[in-house]
Formats: structure tokens, sequence, C-alpha cells
């Protein structure tokens, strides 16, 4: 609001100093009907003058000040961005399995699968679990990490497709046999247990979005239950269809699929990434870091 008040003040003086000078450039005409002596003329325009500059004045400070604003905004986002480093993708190990677990339960109820279940996926296909970190360097050069989001994509049996089908298993309920071993080709994938926090949300669903759109390119069918609004908004956008019925128009935690991805389901350059590879083992992806 200074800012304001300012442009406010410069428009007063400046319009006050202008009236001024324009009475002294009449001065012939105004002293035809009023005398007023000479130094009196010179002292309106003395003062018009000073009134002008100063008005001159404090509509420069008035720019500069607003300018001043954006600029402190630029370098905080600036010196931000250079301590904040991108987000970073790492398989889940088995000692982060309590922690992701409390997460799941916090953000989709006891619905979600057991330690020691998740612990027999990963020993199936150590990339079944996928976590999202926020690094940030600290004034003495160390890195914090903190866990924002994660999901899992997990490649599925024959057998494990034609349980999920028929209800007598969920994506919180496979068993290890479900699970395709490396080496094998999966009939599919899951993609469950999804969760961002706010200022890693887009991040996280652009990192599963890329994984899923090479994967429907080639052929590969991807299951999945919506679990919020937002989820199935995405879901119908992509073009998944509910497994029991083939409609479009999906019910929240009903299982549907994705057999072969709409036109507006592009790939993405994966900048020489092999999704397969991506998934199926960890050399393009670390083990998680440990949390400061």
């Amino acid at each position: 609001m200074k800012e304001l008040k300012l442009q406010d003040h410069a428009l007063l003086w400046l319009a006050l100093g202008a009236g001024l000078l324009g009475l002294a450039a009449v001065k012939d005409l105004f002293t035809a009907l009023v005398k007023l002596p000479a130094h009196l003329w010179n002292a309106i325009l003395v003062v018009g003058v000073a009134l002008t500059v100063l008005g001159i004045v404090l509509g420069a400070a008035s720019i500069l000040l607003k300018a001043r604003e954006p600029a402190e905004v630029i370098f905080e986002r600036v010196s931000f961005r250079r301590q904040e480093q991108p987000h970073i993708l790492a398989l889940a190990r088995p000692s982060d399995l309590p922690k992701l677990r409390e997460q799941y339960v916090k953000w989709f109820g006891d619905d979600v699968a057991s330690v020691d279940t998740m612990r027999s996926w990963l020993c199936r296909c150590e990339s079944s679990l996928i976590l999202v970190y926020s690094e940030t360097t600290l004034p003495d050069l160390n890195f914090s990490t903190k866990l924002v989001g994660s999901f899992k994509l997990l490649p599925i049996t024959e057998e494990a497709v034609t349980e999920l089908e028929r209800g007598r298993v969920t994506g919180s309920s496979f068993k290890p046999e479900h699970i395709s071993a490396a080496g094998d080709v999966p009939a599919a994938y899951y993609v469950g247990d999804l969760f961002a926090e706010e200022p890693a949300r887009a991040a996280v669903l652009f990192y599963l979005d890329s994984r899923c759109r090479e994967l429907v390119h080639r052929g590969c069918k991807i299951y999945a239950r919506p679990f919020t609004p937002e989820g199935r908004r995405v879901m119908m956008k992509r073009g998944f269809v509910q497994v029991s019925n083939g409609s479009e128009k999906l019910e929240m935690r009903q299982l549907c699929r994705l057999d072969s991805p709409p036109s507006a389901f592009r790939p993405l350059s994966t900048a020489g990434q092999n999704t397969e590879s991506w998934i199926r083992g960890s050399a393009n992806l670390p083990n998680s870091p440990k949390s400061n």
C-alpha cells in the first residue's frame, strides 16, 4: 500500500505544479484582469517548477518501489531453487515398508497391504514400490530428504489377472505368486496406493503417467481402482473402463482396466530410459535415501 500512496502524492504534486506553470504561462491574459507584482509571478513560476520536479521524483520512486518487490520475489525463488533439489525417484527397500505403510493408512485407511505382503512383492520384483522424495541442501551442505509421494506399479501374472477380474484378490492382497518374477513377461500391471503431498503432487503424477503411457502403447494392460473423485476423473480421461460392465463411467473403488490408449494418451519421451528396465530392475533407480 505504501507505493500506492506515493503515487497519489506524485500525481497531486504534478497536478499542482502543472497548474501553477500553466498559470504563469498565461500571465499576460491573467494580468489583464488582475494586476500582480512581477516578483509574485516569479514565485508562482518557481513553486510550479519545484512541485513538478517533486511530482516527477515521487513518481519515479513509486515505480522503483513497485519494481523492487517482484525482483525480491524472483531472487528468493532463484535462491530457493538453488537449495531445493528436484524430486527424485527411489525404489522402496524392506526397511522403508513400516513407515510407508503408515502413510498408506493415513491416506487410504485400513484397506492396504500388510508389511509382510509388501515385502513379498519386493522379493519377486524389487521395483514394485516407487518412492518420491524431495531433497534439500542444508546450510552445512548436507542433504535432507523427505518422502512426499509414492505409488506401486506391480507386474502381475495371468493367474493374478484372472483372480483380480473375478474379485478374488484386490490390489492390496496379491500373493507372491501373483507378482511376475524378473525375466518373465507380465500379463498386466496394477497401479495403486498413489499418494502425494500437495507441493509434489504434479511431480508424482508425472512420473506415474510417463510410465503408464509407454506401457499402454506397448500393448500392456493396466488395472487400477479409483479411490477419489479426482482419481476417477483422471482414469476416465485416460480411457479406463469398468471391468464389471465395460462402462466408461467409472464407479468408486471398482476395478477398472485400460486396454488401449485413447488418441490423447500419447507416449512421452523418457530421455532414453527403457521402461522395462525402469520397472523390472534397479539399474535406473537408486535405493531409497536415508531421511534426516
